[in-house]
């Protein structure tokens, strides 16, 4: 069977297991609702209520959506065909199975083997935080799913090489989703060809997100970069927020989130549950362990970079990402590090690695169990 009916059936299965582990709609469907609004000329929505509480008051009783644009202007053509909100956590969910089997084509295109994309697969698909967030598909999770596709789909132009100008045109709409992942630019870029060809041809593929987000930002809030959390009424007054939204000084206390959180103990059964507040990153996915064999050839340091870069911006964040499983904000570095896992694993796909990622795959779905369907969690 070729590899893209396999990568078709595993994502098919990922969507029909977040389906089932899902614990129904999210109330928190900014982008289901911003999306109704865009189609209908509006960039502000007139829902308000005690599960959108974090919107930006606008005129007449309307509200700003602070966050960056891209999922709810995918979710235009399905606000057009239907009358009413479309559903936000089945989009999300959908959205999610693509990445899996992007991300299977991304390591097959890397090691022309099938098993160790098979493996990639499964790791992406039930062994990361990319199953709790698809289960739920709230507007922070949705971003992230969104942003890190596309990012995907970008690595999956370089390594299949395709024109220059389609990595410009995936990380804009990765940006669009998630600003910061633009950070990654100098992953992309090929040391052993022309840099200002290639930049020329990566920026015009940017450039119309850039313009969009610069538009869209300025006629909001009256600035052209992305000032909108900040202006959430009282998010600034948080304690975790206490010198901004980002400062250096928030990274030893992220660090220790993504590194040393791990499950509550009790004295029965099932004696571990999950913190809804965050847990070690390596904990939830073992497989990332791994890494340790990452043989540090030019392109393998690319990836390093680009991991080390998108992780700054999270790390120098006030909040850990309220609830969730695992460490989110660190899910932005998950492409990267499937792109060095299907370099490790094409060289020797161990035992040692196999095990490791069904005990990511069981993590998770502990994780997901727990959390949606036992009810067993604290933070």
């Amino acid at each position: 069977m070729k590899i893209k009916w396999i990568a078709f059936l595993i994502a098919i299965v990922a969507f029909f297991v977040y389906r089932a582990t899902s614990p129904g709609e999210t109330p928190y469907n900014y982008f289901s609702l911003l999306a109704q609004s865009f189609s209908e000329g509006q960039i502000t929505i007139s829902e308000s209520g005690r599960h959108l509480n974090e919107l930006i008051p606008a005129e007449m009783g309307r509200f700003y959506v602070p966050y960056a644009p891209m999922p709810a202007l995918i979710l235009i053509i399905p606000s057009l065909v239907s009358s009413e909100i479309v559903p936000q956590t089945f989009y999300s969910q959908l959205i999610a199975a693509i990445l899996v089997y992007v991300s299977i084509l991304t390591s097959h295109e890397i090691s022309s083997s099938k098993k160790v994309s098979i493996w990639i697969g499964l790791l992406t698909a039930f062994g990361s935080g990319f199953w709790y967030l698809a289960s739920v598909g709230s507007s922070w999770y949705m971003g992230q799913l969104v942003g890190l596709t596309f990012l995907t789909f970008a690595i999956y132009a370089k390594v299949k090489k395709l024109p220059t100008i389609y990595i410009g045109i995936f990380l804009g709409c990765a940006y669009l989703a998630r600003p910061h992942l633009l950070l990654s630019l100098p992953f992309f870029l090929d040391l052993n060809k022309g840099l200002v060809h290639q930049m020329v041809l990566i920026g015009i593929g940017i450039l119309p997100a850039l313009a969009f987000n610069n538009w869209y930002n300025f006629v909001r809030f009256g600035a052209f970069y992305d000032k909108g959390y900040e202006l959430i009424p009282g998010v600034l007054d948080e304690p975790w927020y206490s010198k901004g939204i980002f400062h250096y000084s928030y990274i030893p206390r992220q660090l220790r989130n993504m590194l040393f959180s791990f499950p509550a103990q009790t004295n029965t059964f099932p004696y571990l549950i999950p913190r809804l507040g965050g847990m070690a990153y390596w904990l939830t996915t073992p497989a990332i362990l791994l890494l340790i064999k990452t043989r540090l050839n030019r392109e393998n340091m690319q990836a390093i970079v680009a991991i080390a870069l998108v992780l700054l911006p999270v790390l120098m964040h006030g909040s850990p990402g309220s609830t969730q499983f695992g460490f989110r904000y660190a899910l932005a570095s998950m492409p990267f590090i499937l792109y060095l896992l299907t370099h490790i694993l094409k060289t020797r796909l161990s035992l040692l690695a196999r095990f490791l990622i069904l005990i990511s795959i069981v993590i998770n779905a502990w994780g997901v169990v727990m959390i949606h369907i036992v009810g067993n969690f604290t933070y």
